[in-house]
């Protein structure tokens, strides 16, 4: 029921059929029968992309299930933004971002900041100096309210929170046509760093791609969470 830890997780598959087996792989990869087979809960001691598919004699096998349990070990001391969120999507300002609280797919709830048409960053300041090298960034998309996964998101860090270094980038491809919700978590892995700040920068692809509904128009991006590793 929970997707971030901060030292070790305990992951339990359930499923309610006799003479069923189940296949996982925590790499993110589709599992088949020559994958891991489910015998007893998992103990996570780093981030995983679990997905699991069932197995019975005589029955197709099931489409993957999947999550990513997300770990962070240190939760920001404070946070600064470059650029407020948009007045009707500020949940509770930029602490909400390291609350290790994530949002639902229901965009308007109350959890998620967003930004229309607009790139932002965000400055972590890890309190004290850490040896770093994971960040994550929760994300949301919803393409029928305009809401698609950043574009791009950088990291860099810094000792003295005045001169950074960058150590990560990853390129999000456009989503290519329509999509129900779905939030995710972009994972960004670097060669370990030792630092006390961390800064996100979060691009947008400021407008709705062409084969939109509304080609061309404002949309958002929107993040519930930055998780750092």
């Amino acid at each position: 029921d929970k997707d971030i830890f901060t030292d070790t997780a305990n992951v339990e598959f359930n499923i309610n059929f006799k003479g069923v087996n189940l296949f996982y792989t925590v790499d993110g990869t589709v599992p088949d029968a020559t994958s891991n087979k489910y015998s007893a809960p998992l103990l996570l001691t780093e981030s995983s992309e679990i997905r699991v598919v069932a197995q019975k004699e005589g029955w197709d096998t099931s489409p993957p299930a999947e999550k990513n349990i997300i770990k962070a070990r240190y939760q920001p001391k404070q946070i600064n933004l470059n650029t407020p969120p948009s007045e009707k999507y500020k949940a509770e300002g930029p602490a909400s971002l390291i609350n290790f609280k994530r949002g639902t797919v229901e965009f308007g709830a109350g959890e998620w900041l967003g930004y229309e048409q607009k790139h932002f960053s965000a400055t972590l300041d890890l309190g004290e100096l850490a040896d770093v090298s994971n960040v994550a960034v929760s994300a949301l998309e919803a393409t029928g309210s305009y809401i698609f996964f950043p574009k791009q998101i950088k990291v860099a860090v810094s000792k003295d929170g005045k001169k950074f270094e960058p150590v990560a980038q990853k390129d999000i491809p456009t989503t290519a046509a329509p999509a129900a919700p779905l939030k995710k978590f972009f994972k960004l892995s670097f060669e370990k760093k030792f630092a006390r700040y961390v800064q996100v920068e979060i691009r947008s692809h400021l407008k709705n791609p062409a084969w939109h509904p509304a080609p061309g128009a404002p949309c958002w991006v929107f993040v519930d969470e930055i998780l750092v590793d």
